[in-house]
């Protein structure tokens, strides 16, 4: 019985190394550490309210610390989550709308605070601005 509980945690942790994009000694341990989550979300029918709502509740009945803020891009949103190993593992199993963790950020003033209207507008800037050869 031991060997099998090892082998769903051995599983449970290579899960959640796939889906950490960043350098893997970055992934949190016993101690919680702040880190992105980003979500599949649906922009095209405006579902991304909806979806992040609804993971913020998951959020909260694991337990898991959060900033308010989230940052939306077409088909992605993300989220600053403060979790422990445990807990990502958790979320993976409660959530279906993660794509990737990552190393958490401090965020830029400026851009948490701007509303979804206006980081779109930036987005949308910066992708005028880039050349594709």
């Amino acid at each position: 019985m031991l060997h099998l509980v090892n082998s769903i945690e051995d599983v449970s942790i290579a899960l959640l190394e796939g889906l950490w994009t960043d350098k893997p000694q970055l992934i949190p341990t016993d101690t919680a550490k702040w880190s992105e989550a980003w979500l599949n979300v649906n922009t095209k029918e405006n579902q991304e309210h909806e979806q992040i709502a609804q993971f913020l509740a998951t959020l909260d009945n694991i337990g898991i610390t959060y900033k308010h803020n989230s940052i939306i891009f077409p088909e992605r949103a993300v989220l600053l989550v403060d979790a422990n190993r445990e807990q990502l593992v958790e979320l993976m199993l409660q959530s279906d709308l993660l794509a990737e963790f990552r190393a958490g950020q401090e965020p830029a003033g400026f851009w948490v605070s701007e509303s979804s209207v206006e980081q779109q507008a930036w987005v949308d800037d910066l992708l005028n601005r880039i050349e594709f050869g």
